[in-house]
């Protein structure tokens, strides 16, 4: 009689690291393809390209699960970013300043179809005076000083 002593393996296993595989079943590259298609098609579609060009069998439950995942993550990522960039952050002292007036600026741009030249890009500038002004915060419901642009001023440009 040969007994056989089977070990539980830890939850976060090295050997799934090795592998790249990220919580559940599906390595990291797979996971953001599963999230990517799931963008593209429905989830039936996507289990049947998944069948029959990647060869792998995906479940639906499996896509829904990945694009919560990661939808969650992204949330979170832009929540954070959010946080790093509100106006609340920058110092708003004009005595430390270069100019008398604490100053803001923004850039975006985009693609233009305009008849008989084809699509330009466009960007636009604009460049605005910071104030502070007493706002009600919906959370507390007190009154604290908000950062508003005033005396805004725009360019814009044609391509290069």
């Amino acid at each position: 009689m040969i007994i056989i002593t089977v070990r539980p393996v830890a939850q976060d296993s090295p050997r799934d690291a090795g592998l790249g595989l990220v919580e559940g079943l599906y390595s990291l590259g797979l996971a953001q393809q599963m999230v990517w298609l799931t963008g593209l098609l429905t989830c039936g579609q996507c289990v049947e390209v998944f069948a029959r060009l990647g060869q792998c069998q995906v479940r639906e439950s499996s896509l829904w699960r990945q694009v919560q995942t990661e939808g969650a993550r992204l949330v979170a990522a832009a929540q954070h970013e959010q946080t790093q960039v509100s106006p609340e952050r920058l110092p708003l002292d004009a005595a430390s300043a270069d100019h008398s007036t604490v100053k803001g600026v923004g850039m975006d741009g985009g693609m233009v179809n305009i008849r008989r030249e084809g699509w330009k890009e466009m960007k636009v500038g604009t460049v605005y005076d910071v104030v502070l002004r007493l706002e009600k915060d919906e959370r507390s419901g007190e009154y604290v000083e908000m950062a508003h642009a005033q005396n805004t001023a725009y360019s814009a440009i044609w391509g290069g």
